[in-house]
């Protein structure tokens, strides 16, 4: 599964729940963020407004799922 935002209110709860059922876990990231991620979890730094980069990403995880939360903020986020 390819999560973006994983990071977000949201997105950290969404890549340890997955990462805690057996999925293979890919989340989009900044480096900063990468240690606080579960053990077995795979980054890709990927900025999402570069089309090229981010079919890249997609060719290399090749992800049966993606979650997609990257810019989902409050309050439209809590609806």
């Amino acid at each position: 599964v390819l999560i973006t935002g994983a990071f977000g209110l949201v997105g950290c709860e969404t890549v340890r729940r997955f990462a805690r059922d057996g999925w293979r876990v890919v989340a989009t990231a900044h480096r900063k963020a990468a240690t606080l991620l579960p053990l077995g979890v795979e980054t890709r730094w990927t900025d999402l407004t570069d089309a090229d980069r981010v079919t890249a990403v997609m060719a290399e995880v090749s992800p049966d799922v993606i979650v997609h939360l990257a810019a989902v903020i409050p309050p439209l986020v809590y609806r």
